[in-house]
């Protein structure tokens, strides 16, 4: 979701109109498992190519990086007063877009991939979302 405004517009239209979307990259290439922390070297973590893709700059470098962590920081406290895990409110908050019919989340760990499936029953009500949302106000673009 690069162009964040015009991605919820364009996701709302879908919805009205019968199209469905599908996401990807909700977990914010690991940012949101657990796997990356403030002392992960995100450059030798993917081998330094990562550096030519648009989501490195928007979430891992300088400024950003701890931005993101902060971020994280947030949604593993909302996680642990609401009994999910970061992964799964990332996935439950993408599903809840309107528009979004699918979330693409990769993994080869079967324990992970039953995990994020749960995410899929988690209902966010309408308080819990406006939460996440004050978390990343233009959404996970830092628009």
């Amino acid at each position: 979701m690069v162009d964040y405004p015009e991605n919820r517009a364009l996701l709302t239209w879908c919805r009205e109109h019968g199209v469905a979307s599908q996401v990807y990259e909700p977990l914010g290439s690991s940012m949101l498992t657990g796997a990356i922390t403030r002392d992960t070297d995100v450059e030798e973590l993917w081998g330094g190519h990562l550096q030519e893709w648009s989501l490195f700059d928007r979430l891992f470098r300088g400024e950003r990086f701890e931005r993101s962590m902060t971020v994280v920081d947030g949604m593993r406290a909302l996680g642990e007063a609401w009994g999910a895990t970061v992964p799964q409110l990332a996935i439950a908050w993408a599903l809840a877009q309107p528009g979004v019919t699918t979330a693409i989340v990769g993994t080869t760990n079967p324990a992970h991939a039953a995990s994020s499936a749960a995410a899929a029953d988690l209902e966010l009500s309408t308080e819990q979302l406006d939460e996440l949302e004050a978390l990343v106000p233009l959404g996970p673009a830092f628009a």
